[in-house]
């Protein structure tokens, strides 16, 4: 499952919320510093195993969203912090 997420939570962490294959809903936690494509593992919330109760993992895939609606100041202010 993929999961668009914006850079800065991607940058600085942040609690996201995941649905999942049975529409549930799951609150996980993505750390700090994480990198664009990553994958997290939801345990116990992907498809059902064959012949059991149990479910197996939902891996879900973070794809960064870049903002399309900066202004020229907060580009400028990035190309700044960036060149440092």
């Amino acid at each position: 499952r993929k999961f668009d997420i914006n850079i800065w939570a991607l940058i600085l962490g942040q609690e996201i919320t995941v649905d999942t294959i049975h529409k549930n809903q799951v609150v996980v936690s993505v750390p700090p510093k994480t990198q664009p494509g990553a994958t997290l593992r939801i345990r116990g919330h992907g498809f059902p195993r064959k012949g059991t109760s149990q479910r197996g993992d939902l891996m879900v895939e973070l794809n960064a969203k870049l903002p399309t609606d900066l202004t020229p100041e907060q580009i400028e202010q990035i190309r700044h912090w960036s060149s440092q």
